[in-house]
């Protein structure tokens, strides 16, 4: 985690707890739908560059890549499907 992502988590805290639920008005509700937008965008794209940082250092590893790819895909709803699907710039 970066200090991008608390100040964007804090400031996504700070419109919902102090702006919204104080004035119920809905121009701050769409402030705090804007942030918490940009967390989640900024937290995707941090977690998509951890994750090609530390294959790349797992490079010609395959145990070391695959310990690295199921740290990320694990999901607690087992859907049985074992299919892992990587999409980067909307292409597989």
């Amino acid at each position: 985690m970066t200090t991008e992502l608390f100040d964007a988590i804090r400031c996504r805290r700070k419109f919902k707890k102090k702006t919204y639920y104080a004035a119920k008005d809905p121009v701050d509700w769409q402030k705090y739908k804007e942030q918490r937008n940009k967390t989640s965008s900024l937290r995707r794209r941090l977690i998509c560059k951890c994750i090609r940082s530390k294959c790349d250092d797992a490079n010609g590893d395959p145990r070391a890549f695959w310990t690295i790819i199921r740290l990320f895909a694990h999901s607690k709803n087992n859907s049985g499907d074992n299919t892992i699907t990587l999409k980067e710039d909307n292409e597989l």
